[in-house]
């Protein structure tokens, strides 16, 4: 039977506590990782707005995206200005996205939205009118 030396007991026991040590430290960190992934998936506040103003505002957004060439470069910095009438909604602000030389650029859009049916009536992104009915 083989003795072990009271140099090989202490770097189990180091070994050991080290072992204890990540655990204590690791264990916390995967619970707050798990739990902040989980209430990015469910957090309700991040998924449907709150106000007419903020659907106006995201829906104006996916609508500029799908109109850009680098739609993963855009940015809307703000300076929102969003309006009524009788029949319908406007929204005005810009975008800064990439263009084809790779540079950022800002670029006014207007949307008008009909009241009644969510649709778009008109839009202009820069120069371009893109929807006029």
């Amino acid at each position: 039977m083989k003795s072990i030396t009271d140099t090989e007991l202490l770097i189990k026991r180091n070994n050991r506590n080290f072992l204890i040590g990540c655990l204590t430290i690791s264990i916390p960190i995967i619970i707050i990782l798990i739990s902040w992934i989980l209430s990015m998936l469910f957090d309700s506040d991040q998924t449907e707005p709150s106000t007419l103003q903020d659907q106006l505002k995201l829906n104006s957004m996916v609508i500029v995206q799908q109109s850009l060439k680098y739609p993963d470069t855009a940015k809307f910095p703000g300076d929102w200005k969003i309006g009524e009438n009788d029949n319908s909604y406007s929204v005005s602000s810009y975008v800064k996205a990439e263009n084809d030389l790779g540079q950022k650029t800002n670029t006014q859009f207007y949307l008008r939205f009909n009241k009644s049916t969510n649709e778009i009536v008109y839009y202009k992104l820069g120069d371009d009118i893109i929807i006029d009915e």
